[in-house]
Protein backbone atom coordinates (compact mmCIF):
# COMPACT_ATOMS: atom_id res chain seq x y z
CA UNK A 1 0.00 0.00 0.00
CA UNK A 2 2.84 2.42 0.75
CA UNK A 3 4.01 2.16 -2.85
CA UNK A 4 0.54 2.88 -4.18
CA UNK A 5 0.30 5.92 -1.95
CA UNK A 6 3.71 7.25 -2.99
CA UNK A 7 2.72 6.87 -6.61
CA UNK A 8 -0.62 8.43 -5.89
CA UNK A 9 0.86 11.56 -4.36
CA UNK A 10 3.37 11.82 -7.20
CA UNK A 11 0.56 11.74 -9.72
CA UNK A 12 -1.54 14.13 -7.69
CA UNK A 13 1.26 16.68 -7.44
CA UNK A 14 1.94 16.56 -11.18
CA UNK A 15 -0.11 18.23 -13.87
CA UNK A 16 -0.81 15.01 -15.76
CA UNK A 17 -4.30 14.87 -14.30
CA UNK A 18 -5.21 17.93 -16.29
CA UNK A 19 -6.75 17.21 -19.72
CA UNK A 20 -4.84 20.15 -21.22
CA UNK A 21 -1.28 19.13 -20.40
CA UNK A 22 -0.63 16.56 -23.16
CA UNK A 23 -1.10 16.79 -26.91
CA UNK A 24 -1.10 13.02 -27.51
CA UNK A 25 -3.48 10.44 -26.09
CA UNK A 26 -2.15 8.23 -23.31
CA UNK A 27 -3.56 4.74 -23.30
CA UNK A 28 -4.19 2.69 -20.19
CA UNK A 29 -4.32 -1.07 -19.85
CA UNK A 30 -6.91 -2.45 -22.22
CA UNK A 31 -6.64 0.53 -24.57
CA UNK A 32 -8.69 2.96 -22.48
CA UNK A 33 -7.67 6.57 -23.08
CA UNK A 34 -6.10 8.35 -20.11
CA UNK A 35 -8.82 10.98 -19.97
CA UNK A 36 -11.44 8.22 -20.17
CA UNK A 37 -10.15 6.28 -17.18
CA UNK A 38 -12.79 6.11 -14.42
CA UNK A 39 -10.07 6.73 -11.83
CA UNK A 40 -8.88 9.88 -13.60
CA UNK A 41 -12.42 11.15 -14.00
CA UNK A 42 -13.05 10.52 -10.32
CA UNK A 43 -9.86 12.34 -9.31
CA UNK A 44 -10.72 15.34 -11.43
CA UNK A 45 -14.09 15.52 -9.75
CA UNK A 46 -12.53 15.23 -6.28
CA UNK A 47 -9.93 17.87 -7.17
CA UNK A 48 -12.71 20.45 -7.45
CA UNK A 49 -13.20 20.34 -3.68
CA UNK A 50 -10.12 18.87 -1.98
CA UNK A 51 -9.95 18.24 1.75
CA UNK A 52 -9.73 21.59 3.53
CA UNK A 53 -6.84 21.60 6.02
CA UNK A 54 -7.64 25.14 7.20
CA UNK A 55 -10.88 24.30 8.97
CA UNK A 56 -11.07 23.73 12.71
CA UNK A 57 -10.22 20.17 13.69
CA UNK A 58 -9.19 19.35 10.11
CA UNK A 59 -6.10 17.58 11.43
CA UNK A 60 -6.88 15.43 14.44
CA UNK A 61 -4.90 12.73 16.26
CA UNK A 62 -7.30 10.14 14.84
CA UNK A 63 -6.71 11.37 11.29
CA UNK A 64 -2.93 11.35 11.73
CA UNK A 65 -3.09 7.88 13.22
CA UNK A 66 -5.28 6.50 10.45
CA UNK A 67 -3.49 8.13 7.53
CA UNK A 68 -0.14 6.40 7.61
CA UNK A 69 1.51 3.39 6.07
CA UNK A 70 4.85 1.68 6.61
CA UNK A 71 7.11 -0.78 4.82
CA UNK A 72 10.83 -1.64 4.82
CA UNK A 73 11.44 0.60 7.81
CA UNK A 74 9.92 3.63 6.07
CA UNK A 75 6.81 5.30 7.44
CA UNK A 76 4.63 7.51 5.23
CA UNK A 77 2.50 10.04 7.11
CA UNK A 78 -0.06 11.72 4.85
CA UNK A 79 -2.59 13.12 7.30
CA UNK A 80 -1.50 16.67 6.48
CA UNK A 81 -2.10 16.24 2.75
CA UNK A 82 -5.29 17.53 1.11
CA UNK A 83 -6.75 14.06 0.72
CA UNK A 84 -9.44 11.93 2.33
CA UNK A 85 -10.38 8.26 2.03
CA UNK A 86 -12.17 8.87 -1.26
CA UNK A 87 -9.07 10.48 -2.74
CA UNK A 88 -6.77 7.67 -1.62
CA UNK A 89 -9.21 5.10 -2.99
CA UNK A 90 -9.29 6.84 -6.38
CA UNK A 91 -5.52 7.21 -6.46
CA UNK A 92 -5.09 3.52 -5.66
CA UNK A 93 -7.54 2.71 -8.45
CA UNK A 94 -5.45 4.76 -10.85
CA UNK A 95 -2.31 2.84 -9.86
CA UNK A 96 -4.18 -0.41 -10.51
CA UNK A 97 -5.40 0.91 -13.87
CA UNK A 98 -1.79 1.48 -14.80
CA UNK A 99 -0.85 -2.03 -13.66
CA UNK A 100 1.86 -0.51 -11.50
CA UNK A 101 2.97 -3.60 -9.62
CA UNK A 102 3.63 -5.72 -12.71
CA UNK A 103 5.44 -2.80 -14.37
CA UNK A 104 7.53 -2.24 -11.27
CA UNK A 105 8.43 -5.94 -11.18
CA UNK A 106 9.38 -5.81 -14.86
CA UNK A 107 11.65 -2.85 -14.16
CA UNK A 108 13.26 -4.51 -11.14
CA UNK A 109 13.74 -7.78 -13.05
CA UNK A 110 15.69 -6.00 -15.76
CA UNK A 111 13.19 -5.92 -18.60
CA UNK A 112 13.42 -3.09 -21.12
CA UNK A 113 10.99 -0.45 -19.82
CA UNK A 114 12.49 2.81 -21.08
CA UNK A 115 11.35 2.65 -24.66
CA UNK A 116 10.24 5.20 -27.22
CA UNK A 117 9.70 3.97 -30.76
CA UNK A 118 12.11 5.60 -33.17
CA UNK A 119 14.61 6.62 -30.48
CA UNK A 120 17.39 4.09 -29.95
CA UNK A 121 18.68 5.96 -26.88
CA UNK A 122 15.38 5.19 -25.13
CA UNK A 123 15.35 1.42 -25.45
CA UNK A 124 16.99 0.17 -22.31
CA UNK A 125 16.71 -1.44 -18.91
CA UNK A 126 16.33 0.57 -15.72
CA UNK A 127 18.27 -1.22 -12.99
CA UNK A 128 18.65 1.50 -10.35
CA UNK A 129 16.92 -0.74 -7.80
CA UNK A 130 19.33 -3.61 -8.45
CA UNK A 131 22.28 -1.31 -7.85
CA UNK A 132 20.87 -0.63 -4.39
CA UNK A 133 19.73 -4.17 -3.60
CA UNK A 134 21.36 -4.76 -0.21
CA UNK A 135 18.32 -6.27 1.50
CA UNK A 136 17.88 -9.71 3.04
CA UNK A 137 16.10 -11.14 0.00
CA UNK A 138 17.76 -9.71 -3.12
CA UNK A 139 16.07 -9.97 -6.50
CA UNK A 140 17.00 -13.31 -8.10
CA UNK A 141 16.17 -12.31 -11.70
CA UNK A 142 19.21 -12.83 -13.93
CA UNK A 143 19.59 -9.22 -15.10
CA UNK A 144 19.05 -7.80 -11.62
CA UNK A 145 21.53 -10.22 -10.04
CA UNK A 146 24.13 -9.42 -12.71
CA UNK A 147 23.78 -5.68 -12.06
CA UNK A 148 23.92 -6.14 -8.28
CA UNK A 149 27.04 -8.35 -8.52
CA UNK A 150 28.70 -5.80 -10.78
CA UNK A 151 27.90 -3.04 -8.29
CA UNK A 152 29.42 -5.04 -5.43
CA UNK A 153 32.60 -5.57 -7.45
CA UNK A 154 32.82 -1.85 -8.24
CA UNK A 155 32.26 -0.96 -4.57
CA UNK A 156 35.10 -3.29 -3.55
CA UNK A 157 37.40 -1.57 -6.05
CA UNK A 158 36.30 1.83 -4.72
CA UNK A 159 37.01 0.83 -1.12
CA UNK A 160 40.51 -0.34 -2.10
CA UNK A 161 41.13 2.91 -3.96
CA UNK A 162 39.93 5.02 -1.04
CA UNK A 163 42.12 3.02 1.35
CA UNK A 164 45.09 3.70 -0.92
CA UNK A 165 44.31 7.42 -0.93
CA UNK A 166 44.05 7.42 2.88
CA UNK A 167 47.36 5.64 3.27
CA UNK A 168 49.23 7.91 0.86
CA UNK A 169 47.65 11.08 2.32
CA UNK A 170 47.99 12.74 -1.07
CA UNK A 171 44.72 14.67 -1.07
CA UNK A 172 42.82 16.73 1.48
CA UNK A 173 40.23 18.25 -0.85
CA UNK A 174 37.95 16.90 -3.57
CA UNK A 175 36.46 19.08 -6.29
CA UNK A 176 33.46 17.37 -7.85
CA UNK A 177 32.42 18.53 -11.31
CA UNK A 178 28.99 17.47 -12.55
CA UNK A 179 25.51 18.65 -13.32
CA UNK A 180 22.00 17.36 -12.64
CA UNK A 181 22.03 14.00 -10.88
CA UNK A 182 25.81 13.77 -11.21
CA UNK A 183 25.99 16.80 -8.92
CA UNK A 184 22.85 16.55 -6.77
CA UNK A 185 23.34 12.88 -5.86
CA UNK A 186 26.87 13.25 -4.43
CA UNK A 187 25.96 16.61 -2.90
CA UNK A 188 22.96 15.10 -1.08
CA UNK A 189 25.10 12.27 0.28
CA UNK A 190 27.81 14.69 1.38
CA UNK A 191 25.32 16.83 3.27
CA UNK A 192 23.56 13.81 4.79
CA UNK A 193 26.84 12.35 6.09
CA UNK A 194 28.24 15.54 7.59
CA UNK A 195 28.16 13.90 11.00
CA UNK A 196 30.84 11.45 9.81
CA UNK A 197 33.07 14.03 8.13
CA UNK A 198 36.78 13.50 8.75
CA UNK A 199 38.87 16.32 10.10
CA UNK A 200 40.88 18.09 7.43
CA UNK A 201 38.84 16.72 4.53
CA UNK A 202 36.76 19.01 2.31
CA UNK A 203 34.52 18.53 -0.71
CA UNK A 204 33.71 21.31 -3.17
CA UNK A 205 31.08 21.20 -5.94
CA UNK A 206 31.20 22.81 -9.38
CA UNK A 207 27.95 22.54 -11.34
CA UNK A 208 27.10 26.05 -12.51
CA UNK A 209 28.25 26.93 -16.03
CA UNK A 210 28.89 30.48 -14.85
CA UNK A 211 32.73 30.62 -14.63
CA UNK A 212 32.44 32.78 -11.51
CA UNK A 213 31.05 29.75 -9.69
CA UNK A 214 34.09 27.60 -10.50
CA UNK A 215 36.41 30.51 -9.72
CA UNK A 216 34.81 30.90 -6.30
CA UNK A 217 35.21 27.18 -5.54
CA UNK A 218 38.85 27.16 -6.63
CA UNK A 219 39.56 30.22 -4.52
CA UNK A 220 38.32 28.36 -1.44
CA UNK A 221 40.71 25.43 -1.91
CA UNK A 222 43.60 26.19 0.43
CA UNK A 223 46.20 23.96 -1.24
CA UNK A 224 45.46 23.07 -4.86
CA UNK A 225 48.38 20.62 -4.90
CA UNK A 226 46.40 18.45 -2.47
CA UNK A 227 43.14 18.61 -4.38
CA UNK A 228 41.65 15.78 -6.42
CA UNK A 229 39.17 16.64 -9.17
CA UNK A 230 36.39 14.10 -9.79
CA UNK A 231 34.50 14.61 -13.05
CA UNK A 232 31.08 12.91 -13.08
CA UNK A 233 29.16 12.26 -16.30
CA UNK A 234 27.35 9.04 -17.17
CA UNK A 235 27.45 9.76 -20.89
CA UNK A 236 30.93 11.27 -20.81
CA UNK A 237 29.73 13.96 -23.18
CA UNK A 238 27.72 16.40 -21.03
CA UNK A 239 28.66 19.79 -22.45
CA UNK A 240 28.32 21.75 -19.19
CA UNK A 241 30.47 19.25 -17.29
CA UNK A 242 33.14 19.15 -20.00
CA UNK A 243 33.22 22.95 -20.08
CA UNK A 244 33.78 23.18 -16.34
CA UNK A 245 36.35 20.38 -16.48
CA UNK A 246 38.36 22.31 -19.06
CA UNK A 247 38.12 25.49 -16.99
CA UNK A 248 39.40 23.74 -13.86
CA UNK A 249 42.03 21.84 -15.85
CA UNK A 250 43.39 25.11 -17.25
CA UNK A 251 43.55 26.50 -13.72
CA UNK A 252 45.64 23.55 -12.54
CA UNK A 253 48.02 23.96 -15.50
CA UNK A 254 48.44 27.66 -14.75
CA UNK A 255 49.41 26.72 -11.20
CA UNK A 256 52.07 24.35 -12.54
CA UNK A 257 50.15 21.18 -11.63
CA UNK A 258 49.78 18.11 -13.87
CA UNK A 259 46.06 17.30 -14.34
CA UNK A 260 46.91 13.62 -14.89
CA UNK A 261 47.97 13.42 -11.24
CA UNK A 262 44.84 15.13 -9.94
CA UNK A 263 41.90 14.26 -12.22
CA UNK A 264 39.69 11.16 -12.15
CA UNK A 265 36.24 10.45 -13.55
CA UNK A 266 33.04 8.57 -12.84
CA UNK A 267 31.34 7.59 -16.08
CA UNK A 268 29.51 4.86 -17.96
CA UNK A 269 31.35 1.96 -19.53
CA UNK A 270 32.45 2.76 -23.07
CA UNK A 271 31.84 6.52 -22.75
CA UNK A 272 34.37 9.04 -24.12
CA UNK A 273 35.64 9.44 -20.53
CA UNK A 274 36.16 5.69 -20.08
CA UNK A 275 39.82 5.93 -20.94
CA UNK A 276 42.40 4.97 -18.27
CA UNK A 277 45.09 6.79 -20.25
Amino acid sequence: RIFLLLLAFALASASILSPHTRTSTLRLKGGVGWSESPAVLKLRELAKSPYDLTTKDAVTPNRLSAMQASACGIKLLYGTERVDDNTVEALSALAKDRDVFSKMKAMMDGEVVNKIEGYDCENRKVLHTAMRDVFDKPNSAAAAKEAADLEKAELAKLKDWCAKMDKEKTFTDMILIGIGGSDLGPRALYLALQGFKQQGRNVHFVSNVDPDDAASVLANVKDLSKAMVLVCSKSGGTLETLTNEQLVRDHFVKKGLDPKKHFACVTGKGSPMDNPA
